[in-house]
């Protein structure tokens, strides 16, 4: 059933698996992964290999992502995921939050840290386009976008839908 501290609510879901991997960069921690998978999705997710795969890899190999939420937001990371991270307790962190639907329904949902000291201003992602939620002109950001007129440098990521 789900919890109450899941980073998006699972409506509907009867078992949830539960992961939290570290990811490291040249043996620094770069970010932590706390996800959670439907279980009837993926049957077989906890007996990953994590180290030789992605947790976002398997599931994409399994179940195609459809449609994803993100939320972006600047966080303080908590006592745990400030020594998880070799970070100082008032050191400024990312934080998306992330839910994912395959063509069988929910897949899950996740929560990733990132310590900004080190990362960039902005993110990459090659394997799908992020479309910020705009405010306050949509129309203005689809022609901008419609045209490849975006530059990161004027992109505002709040809600980011795919």
């Amino acid at each position: 059933k789900a919890s109450p501290t899941l980073p998006f609510a699972l409506d509907g879901i009867e078992r949830l698996f539960h992961s939290v991997i570290v990811h490291y960069e040249n043996e620094v921690p770069v970010q932590i992964e706390e996800r959670f998978v439907n279980a009837q999705i993926a049957p077989l997710y906890l007996q990953q290999d994590f180290t030789r795969t992605t947790a976002y890899a398997y599931l994409m190999d399994l179940a195609p992502l459809t449609v994803g939420e993100h939320v972006v937001e600047a966080i303080h990371a908590t006592s745990a995921e400030c020594r998880l991270l070799g970070i100082k307790r008032n050191e400024a962190c990312l934080m998306i939050r992330r839910r994912t639907w395959s063509a069988q329904g929910v897949v899950g949902c996740a929560r990733l840290v990132y310590p900004g000291s080190r990362y960039p201003r902005y993110f990459w992602c090659s394997s799908f386009t992020f479309l910020p939620v705009c405010a306050p002109s949509c129309d203005n950001f689809s022609r901008a976008f419609a045209k490849n007129e975006l530059s990161r440098e004027n992109l505002n990521f709040y809600n980011i839908l795919i």
